[in-house]
């Protein structure tokens, strides 16, 4: 969860530091009071494009600072430990926007690529609005999501294992792997994919030596 965030010199904003809770936050405000711009702050944590437009008038940089407090089978402590960052159970996202562009990345006090910045915040949050891209609508992204709730991201790269698949991000190959390596008489939908991934998890399905042929699905609606 977001634990703290900082912006300096950003837009209209001077100097501001929210200290979250666990649980709802509401921001409210006037219109102009400034709510849109604390987004976009944290947009630019989570790996938007920077402009020396967003530089604060009078300033020289803008600075913003975010801790977010991780659990220990979070996908972005797995990503930092392959870059040889320690993440414990806290990651500390600083961006630095100067005027000649040449922006700078810190995450846990080390310098760091807009790349890995985007694969580090990829399932951190969200931002949800009337002309911003929603995760929930994304079909790829449900999978993980309720794993990530469920706190089954373990069980799943041990599912992931059979097929040679391993990672948080398994499941959606293996649903891909079954797509295309499973031939059906009949066009495979996302919803089907995943439901004989999860019949292969459980061991009754063998994808591999499965061969119906063009009438099997009319016989087993007649038998219902």
């Amino acid at each position: 969860m977001l634990s703290e965030l900082t912006i300096k010199n950003f837009a209209i904003i001077d100097d501001l530091t929210i200290r979250f809770n666990s649980g709802l936050t509401i921001l409210s405000g006037e219109t102009g009071a400034g709510k849109s711009i604390i987004v976009s702050a944290i947009n630019l944590l989570l790996g938007s494009r920077a402009t020396a437009k967003m530089i604060r008038t009078g300033a020289e940089t803008a600075e913003i600072e975010a801790l977010f407090l991780l659990s220990q089978n979070a996908e972005a402590v797995k990503i930092l430990s392959s870059q040889g960052i320690d993440a414990a159970d806290e990651l500390l996202i600083r961006r630095i926007i100067s005027h000649n562009d040449r922006h700078r990345i810190y995450i846990n006090g080390r310098m760091a690529t807009m790349q890995l910045l985007v694969q580090v915040t990829e399932n951190l949050a969200a931002i949800s609005g009337q002309h911003e891209h929603q995760q929930l609508l994304n079909e790829s992204r449900h999978l993980l999501i309720l794993d990530q709730a469920g706190d089954l991201l373990p069980l799943r790269e041990e599912q992931a294992l059979p097929v040679g698949l391993v990672g948080a991000g398994a499941v959606p190959p293996l649903i891909g792997f079954l797509a295309d390596t499973v031939s059906f008489s009949f066009a495979f939908s996302a919803a089907g994919a995943a439901t004989l991934a999860f019949l292969v998890f459980l061991g009754r399905f063998p994808a591999r030596g499965v061969t119906p042929s063009d009438g099997d699905e009319g016989t087993r609606t007649a038998s219902r």
